[in-house]
């Protein structure tokens, strides 16, 4: 398992801990980059248009927050998969 995949699935197991670094690190391991940051919000945007912002106010970031970040990692990592595939169900281009 790649270091990226087990840093991703530390936060599945426990989205409650998580650091503003550590978040920060997954996010941008996955194309993210900061856009906009104002006070203790920084939003991130990848490529596809997918956009998360992370309110850290103290140590941790709030667990809604992390879940939201996995969501967004899913759904591209989803249309990645499908994409490399490139080919339908019964093996011809489409």
């Amino acid at each position: 398992m790649s270091k990226r995949k087990k840093r991703l699935e530390k936060l599945r197991r426990n989205p409650k801990n998580v650091r503003p670094e550590e978040l920060d690190g997954i996010l941008q391991d996955f194309a993210f980059t900061p856009d906009f940051s104002a006070g203790w919000h920084v939003t991130y945007r990848h490529s596809s248009g997918a956009r998360v912002t992370v309110a850290a106010h103290g140590q941790h970031v709030p667990s809604y927050i992390v879940k939201q970040a996995l969501k967004a990692i899913d759904a591209l990592t989803i249309d990645e998969d499908e994409s490399e595939d490139g080919e339908g169900q019964n093996g011809k281009s489409t």
